[in-house]
């Protein structure tokens, strides 16, 4: 092996076989700094990475008086730096990231609480065999045969119904303006 100062002037000149060298000598140790500073091998190998990219970019700056170490070891620890402030951030992020999702679920219970409230006042206006029509085809998930078969009435009756009763329900919810009920009724309700 050549003189490291050799190389690194060599190396200064763009030449790949010297850098090459450098890297098979300086790598160990900064991938010990990054794994040391990081606890993680893979953020310590982007260490490594990032070092020698930035020592190949610089190369024209490198002092070939001075040992290449020290220049080397600042390198990597300033990248260990960077990289645990960026995670920091992520975290950050990722937290609050969080914590708008569980304040978005709560909103939507809340949401959902009061168009299920609405609902449930609305139902409580429809006769007592409408009701009945009503539970058993939204919420206990009857056919329209079903129903009819255990109400004693033809399928074309149930049908009428339903018709009757969702033609109540939008004329008597328009009214209260409340959008989000529109959508959850349109997506729960007709669709199932």
């Amino acid at each position: 092996m050549q003189d490291t100062r050799d190389i690194v002037v060599l190396m200064k000149d763009g030449d790949e076989a010297a850098f090459k060298e450098l890297y098979t000598a300086y790598s160990p140790g900064i991938f010990s700094l990054g794994y040391k500073v990081l606890k993680n091998r893979e953020w310590a190998e982007e260490v490594v990475q990032e070092t020698f990219l930035k020592l190949w970019i610089h190369r024209e700056e490198v002092d070939t008086e001075k040992s290449l170490w020290p220049y080397l070891y600042v390198i990597g620890k300033r990248i260990c730096f960077n990289k645990l402030r960026d995670l920091k951030y992520d975290q950050r992020a990722v937290k609050e990231l969080y914590l708008n999702i569980v304040l978005a679920e709560e909103d939507n219970k809340v949401h959902y609480n009061e168009l299920q409230s609405l609902l449930n006042g609305a139902v409580a206006q429809l006769s007592e065999r409408q009701r009945l029509v009503w539970k058993m085809s939204r919420e206990e998930g009857f056919t329209h045969q079903q129903i009819a078969d255990e109400l004693g009435l033809s399928t074309h009756t149930v049908k009428n119904h339903i018709v009757q009763i969702l033609k109540f329900l939008r004329n008597g919810l328009k009214k209260s303006d409340y959008i989000y009920f529109w959508l959850f009724f349109y997506f729960f309700y007709f669709f199932q």
